[in-house]
């Protein structure tokens, strides 16, 4: 019999991640669905939903990407990303369903896509601890589930796993 089935998020899981992850705040958090403090405020939310619109906007208005995604490669469409209700996948072995949505998709030259995470806030030295735990482990989720949900297939370059 298999044991019931682990839902977890890619942010979730980066959180895991983290040099100071607290289990206490992590099990009220899964269990009240909010914790009195956030460790990512609204304001990001917001923020990549703009940058969103933006990158949308310019291609659509002029067939290109905005120069600072450059070193993305030679992009030459976006794809909305699946809900998150579509973007996930099941490791059939230990029965933990993994899902998110990253915050764009774009299509390279050779039919290859770049997962991208935006990321907003400057960057301070805490910040840049954090990065080598969170950010690596949240965009490596949204390229497995990419692959095996969506059966997408990713840009070689930087594996496919963007964070901007």
């Amino acid at each position: 019999m298999m044991d019931a089935q682990i839902k977890i998020s890619a942010k979730s899981l980066g959180e895991l991640a983290l040099p100071d992850f607290c289990p206490r705040c992590f099990w009220i958090k899964l269990h009240t669905g909010k914790l009195p403090f956030q460790i990512f405020p609204g304001i990001f939310s917001s923020i990549d939903s703009y940058t969103k619109k933006i990158v949308h906007c310019h291609f659509d208005n002029g067939k290109c990407f905005p120069h600072w995604l450059d070193d993305l490669g030679q992009l030459v469409a976006y794809k909305e990303p699946p809900h998150y209700s579509k973007f996930r996948m099941v490791d059939k072995d230990s029965n933990v369903a993994l899902w998110g949505t990253p915050d764009a998709i774009f299509v390279k030259s050779d039919g290859s896509h770049v997962i991208v995470d935006y990321k907003t806030a400057k960057y301070t030295g805490a910040q840049d601890d954090l990065t080598p735990f969170y950010r690596p482990l949240s965009m490596r989720v949204f390229s497995l589930v990419s692959m095996n949900s969506i059966g997408l297939r990713l840009s070689s370059e930087l594996c496919g796993l963007t964070s901007l």
